[in-house]
């Protein structure tokens, strides 16, 4: 696309110049200016395109980065969850709770994933 762009600035460069020139034919300075605006409404579709794209990219990495975020938070919560585990002499009520929340941070961490595949694939569709 970038080629294609590139022509077209060119060619409406030509026709600004021709336009710039003294004592043009009316009938050639419209039909040439009718050209050039095409050219420019074209380049402005192309960069339309583009940033479409550009958003798409952006959300798609997004919503990676907010999911990554939230799974590193869950494993960090189980990181603390084993340290006191190993650092402590608990009752066995609380390691049992302890063990129970970790395991449920381990299911919200798999959710998160299927989450995340479900809207990567979305984007790449």
């Amino acid at each position: 696309m970038s080629k294609k762009y590139n022509d077209k600035i060119i060619e409406i460069k030509k026709k600004l110049e021709f336009l710039e020139k003294p004592d043009q034919n009316i009938v050639d300075s419209i039909k040439v200016y009718a050209e050039a605006n095409d050219l420019i409404k074209e380049c402005e579709n192309d960069l339309n395109t583009i940033l479409k794209e550009i958003k798409k990219i952006d959300s798609k990495k997004n919503i990676k980065k907010n999911i990554t975020t939230d799974i590193e938070k869950q494993i960090n919560l189980i990181d603390n969850n084993i340290e006191k585990i190993n650092n402590s002499s608990m009752e066995l009520e609380k390691l049992v709770k302890l063990y129970n929340d970790s395991v449920e941070i381990i299911n919200t961490i798999e959710n998160s994933l299927s989450h995340l595949k479900t809207e990567i694939k979305k984007y790449d569709s």
